[in-house]
């Protein structure tokens, strides 16, 4: 019967956190007030933003009104609901965001007040999340914005071809790859989003011209200037047009995005300043001739190439010139587009010059003649300019002082501008041939014969090359694969309780214990309590054979129990199993509980929390007991019935679990003060050592575990340091208060550390 008992009162307590939430999940809707309105608005809903972007999102309330007011959000219509509760100060609310992942984000406002207002509910807005552009993609031509043409992804690549998709025009523009997506235009005025690992078309877009512009992307926008005389900003993930700007002539240049700004050039002889997200123009300058280059910057500083034979630099903020330098008048075809590393500006010419500049002042430092017009753009890599030449040559020559290292013939103009990646230099010729050289020596590493010329310039993103062909086909060789970090997760992703709710807590557990434990002695006291008088009466009642029986029985079983525990150390009793499965359950249940906002993301947590749950519950604690149970001191895990209420009781009315639904027993006359104080210290310490472990998972991307863990190690780190019995603090408080206090104030500043910074 007790067993019973003490199952029915586990299962009760275990699904009281759960019928508490299906009450309120299952609740109707307010209804919507007809006496105020409710506006929700932000600035990026048209917008797609990146998982390392934060928004801020901005309720209206009218008539104003000052209270609370709820927020409601969900990722791709999950079902999952997250809510937050907010205070209005005169009908205005303002939540600032990140986002844990990429998805489309809808929210929404319910005033819940008691009121007239009951019920309002605000408008639904959605915001698309992308990931962030990862260091390892060439998201623009030249890969940066400084136009270096160097990428830090491995170049393990062969001339075997991982896909080929063939598009309906000639390919004169160069790709773009970004977060797994690779994006060229072409011929005929499309421009094309292609899967970087299976070369499947994800989408595409018809603009009004051919496209010989490449792709930019940035947060969620690719933008690409077309014949037509328009630069064109379209949303990664779709392909719907965002907005486009008449620039006034064919746009050939490509797209550079710097702190907000997109910057083109364009026949019109203008360079342009937009802004990135709506397209509307900061400023232009106006040069001597057609601008086909495009921008490089460096510093706050734009350095563009134009047709009337100089090259200029431009404050980027305000487009005020700052120096021009000459080069070469007369490019009536195409123009090389500058490269800036090491304070130098590199840009090649139609007198077949590749000429360095002083980045600050325009002072040419040198040039470097070439046997032909140079209509490559340069690229800049340890301590080396490569660039190609209309004479059928690659060369290669020192960053400072223009000394040629290297020259190779290739029989065919070299059009594209070369891409550099882990020591190979990667290019196309006009004969139709793509070329992997050593950058060290301009050894030929391979070849590869594509069926037209090739006035593409090579990307180059984690371990893949992608180039196109005036055959209508776009290359990639090479495997992609994926290496972004992990996506950074918010603290709506996490469980960290509110700091008055946790204070709150950690008080009505400490009292509840103290109480509970010193209750029985004010009945046991020595000058004779309540329950001590009623023990003799008790005892002279017995007659005195009756009661040596009993004394012999009770003690002849405890030898019995004692005596088999001893032949198993460290196997668990069966009352073992039962307090470890508990201890799991009850840990699971209540932290998933307190993070989880509805029925149906409770049950998507629960298994994370479960597997937390055995390592705090199982490893730490049997960690302990097969200490103590080889220094001889029978030690036995129970279930804590109190703790276990107080653990349920203070999840339900704080959101914040904070007890031990169970507890060590020891059995010994070994069991010192000295050994005491060591379990006490060892016992918290491990603790601590996992809440550390499980930290040190976050930032790997394993999130919802470390969070929980950490969360479970600290909380139980602390109330175990309460010097209240039968919990281990009062154990080293009794044996040495100084170090009883070192410790509880650790535990109380890590506490305090998880509350604020997490």
């Amino acid at each position: 019967m007790p067993n019973k008992l003490l199952l029915g009162a586990i299962t009760l307590l275990t699904f009281l956190p759960l019928i508490h939430l299906i009450g309120l999940v299952a609740a109707p809707p307010p209804s919507q007030a007809q006496n105020a309105t409710l506006q929700l608005q932000c600035l990026y809903s048209n917008y797609p933003v990146t998982t390392d972007e934060r928004i801020t999102i901005i309720g209206n309330l009218s008539p104003a009104r000052s209270g609370t007011i709820t927020l409601y959000w969900s990722i791709n219509n999950s079902g999952f609901i997250y809510r937050w509760n907010g205070t209005t100060t005169n009908g205005i609310i303002s939540r600032t965001f990140g986002f844990c992942c990429p998805g489309v984000w809808g929210f929404r406002l319910v005033w819940e007040g008691d009121d007239e207002y009951n019920g309002a509910t605000s408008n639904q807005i959605f915001i698309t999340v992308i990931s962030p552009v990862a260091s390892d993609d060439w998201a623009k031509f030249r890969h940066d914005i400084a136009n270096t043409g160097h990428s830090p992804s491995s170049a393990q690549i062969t001339n075997q071809t991982n896909w080929v998709y063939t598009s309906p025009g000639a390919i004169r523009a160069s790709p773009a790859i970004a977060n797994g997506v690779v994006y060229v235009g072409s011929f005929g005025g499309s421009v094309y989003a292609v899967n970087a690992t299976t070369g499947a078309l994800l989408w595409s877009y018809l603009t009004g011209g051919h496209i010989w512009s490449s792709p930019a992307v940035s947060n969620g926008i690719v933008y690409v200037g077309a014949n037509d005389n328009y630069l064109y900003a379209l949303n990664a993930a779709t392909g719907e047009k965002l907005w486009a700007f008449d620039t006034g002539g064919a746009v050939f240049s490509s797209p550079a995005i710097y702190e907000g700004t997109v910057y083109i050039g364009s026949i019109d002889n203008r360079v342009y300043a937009l802004n990135a997200a709506t397209g509307t123009q900061f400023w232009n300058y106006t040069t001597g001739g057609q601008v086909r280059a495009s921008p490089a910057i460096a510093e706050g500083v734009l350095y563009i190439a134009s047709e009337d034979g100089y090259i200029y630099a431009l404050n980027a903020f305000t487009g005020a010139n700052l120096w021009v330098s000459p080069t070469y008048p007369g490019d009536s075809y195409t123009c090389s587009s500058p490269a800036v590393s090491g304070g130098i500006v590199y840009v090649g010419a139609w007198d077949g010059k590749l000429y360095a500049f002083n980045a600050s002042t325009g002072e040419r430092l040198w040039y470097h003649t070439t046997g032909g017009i140079i209509e490559s753009s340069p690229a800049v890599a340890n301590g080396m300019v490569f660039v190609g030449s209309d004479d059928g040559s690659l060369l290669a020559v020192d960053a400072v002082t223009g000394r040629m290292i290297w020259f190779v013939s290739v029989g065919s103009q070299v059009y594209s501008s070369p891409a550099v990646a882990g020591g190979i230099v990667y290019f196309g010729t006009w004969g139709g041939d793509v070329y992997a050289l050593n950058a060290t020596t301009g050894a030929t590493k391979w070849t590869y014969r594509t069926g037209n010329g090739v006035f593409s310039s090579p990307a180059i993103a984690n371990g893949m090359m992608c180039i196109g062909s005036y055959d209508s086909k776009l290359y990639a060789f090479g495997t992609y694969t994926e290496s972004y970090p992990p996506p950074y997760e918010e603290r709506e992703d996490e469980w960290v309780p509110a700091t008055e709710s946790a204070v709150q807590a950690a008080a009505v557990a400490g009292v509840a214990t103290a109480v509970v434990s010193l209750a029985p002695a004010a009945f046991t006291n020595p000058i004779g309590g309540i329950w001590d008088r009623i023990l003799e009466r008790i005892k002279d009642l017995i007659p005195t054979n009756l009661k040596k029986w009993l004394e012999y029985f009770l003690l002849s079983k405890r030898k019995m129990r004692l005596q088999a525990k001893i032949g198993s150390k460290f196997m668990p009793t069966p009352s073992e199993v039962l307090a470890y499965i508990v201890s799991i359950v009850m840990l699971a249940i209540t932290f998933a509980y307190a993070k989880a906002s509805s029925v149906e993301e409770l049950a998507s947590i629960l298994p994370i929390y479960f597997a937390t749950g055995i390592i705090v519950g199982l490893v730490k604690r049997y960690f302990t007991i097969a200490f103590l149970r080889s220094r001889g001191v029978w030690t036995e895990h129970k279930v804590w019935l109190f703790g276990l209420a107080l653990l349920v009781f203070t999840t339900i009315a704080f959101r914040m679990p904070f007890a031990t639904p169970t507890r060590n027993v020891n059995y010994s006359e070994k069991y010192t003060g000295r050994l005491k104080a060591t379990v006490a210290i060892s016992w918290v310490l491990i603790g601590l050592a996992f809440a550390g472990l499980f930290a040190l998972l976050m930032p790997f991307g394993f999130v919802q575990l470390g969070s929980a863990g950490l969360a479970m190690c600290v909380i139980g780190a602390l109330f175990d340091t309460f010097p209240i019995p039968p919990l281990v603090g009062k154990s080293l408080f009794d044996h040495n208060k100084i170090l009883w206090a070192m410790l509880f104030a650790l535990t109380v500043a890590i506490y305090i550390a998880w509350l604020m910074l997490m």
